[in-house]
């Protein structure tokens, strides 16, 4: 009996072509990744970066809020001191007035 020979199917017909394609897909594949990683830690950085700004300014606002609450707090103080005031000065044009009535009253 003689052995018939058969070139299996899955092999390609030109080895030489199947190995440049092999090289230039995985140098494609290789250059993908690197442009896909470059992008990845460029994207990153800028995560990190927004994060860091996003932290720094809730620092700033909680810094100028307690800022705020105390300058609020002096000016009401202030306001509170200036109504005493004005009622004090109210209080004493009222009698003023009224002594100045008595005078006219008592000088006719």
């Amino acid at each position: 009996m003689a052995q018939v020979y058969e070139e299996p199917k899955n092999f390609p017909a030109r080895p030489d072509k199947t190995i440049d394609w092999l090289g230039k897909s995985r140098d494609d594949w290789k250059s993908k990744t690197r442009a896909t990683k470059a992008e990845l830690k460029v994207a990153k950085q800028a995560q990190k970066r927004a994060r860091q700004s996003r932290q720094e300014w809730k620092e700033e606002y909680r810094k100028l809020q307690r800022q705020l609450a105390a300058v609020m707090a002096e000016k009401d103080k202030e306001n509170l001191n200036l109504k005493t005031k004005v009622q004090e000065l109210e209080r004493e044009n009222e009698d003023l007035k009224k002594k100045y009535l008595l005078r006219l009253m008592t000088k006719k």
